[in-house]
């Protein structure tokens, strides 16, 4: 083979190096089920073995363990994804099917906000430091609770009519039941699939249409 073939054969070979943004995100998503394993006593080698990157290569993205550890936690408080999911539902189906999906969507974002705080609450108190997000932004911008409330009321918006109370109080209500019937120290073992816990608010929601 000639040099010049070798040159073009290794160019073609070697992967296009990812986008700056999809490295940050590659190196989160792998770091997160680590630190749900192994709370802080995760370290940058077993990241870097997750994302198939060199170790190095985290450091030119995170300066330190505790900015791709806050960075995790940052990522899992993110509503984006569920917001999104919630908008992007289709307009059809019973005001049951519609409760039912923001629900199940909910329980699923529930449930990875748990799975790693349960792991930061279980960190020794020497090991890296979790910054408590704020519960109101002295800003002025949307909490994580304002976005997911405002994508649950656009979700709901096509049964309005349907609804005994507006929209954001509806939404509100639905984050509350989420959150009572997913928490395992609220909801005493008992089992509150989406379906069942939507046929239960239905009579809560639906307009008494013999007025």
């Amino acid at each position: 083979m000639s040099e010049h073939s070798l040159i073009l054969s290794l160019s073609v070979s070697r992967a296009a190096p990812m986008p700056p943004e999809e490295r940050r995100r590659a190196i989160i998503a792998a770091a997160r089920p680590l630190l749900v394993a192994n709370g802080g006593g995760f370290t940058t080698k077993q990241v870097a073995e997750a994302a198939g990157i060199a170790e190095g290569t985290i450091f030119r993205v995170f300066p330190t363990k505790q900015a791709l550890f806050d960075a995790v936690i940052a990522d899992v408080l993110d509503p984006t994804r569920t917001t999104r999911a919630l908008r992007a539902l289709p307009e059809h189906g019973s005001l049951v099917e519609r409760i039912t999906a923001i629900l199940a969507l909910l329980y699923s974002d529930m449930d990875t906000v748990e799975e790693v705080f349960m792991a930061v609450h279980a960190m020794p108190s020497d090991d890296l430091t979790p910054h408590k997000p704020p519960m109101k932004n002295c800003d002025g911008r949307p909490t994580r609770s304002d976005d997911l409330r405002a994508a649950m009321a656009v979700a709901l918006a096509p049964w309005a009519d349907e609804l005994s109370v507006p929209l954001e109080q509806a939404a509100a209500w639905l984050r509350s039941v989420a959150m009572a019937t997913s928490h395992p120290f609220l909801k005493q073992g008992a089992d509150f699939p989406p379906e069942l816990a939507a046929r239960l608010l239905v009579h809560g929601l639906e307009r008494d249409h013999a007025c």
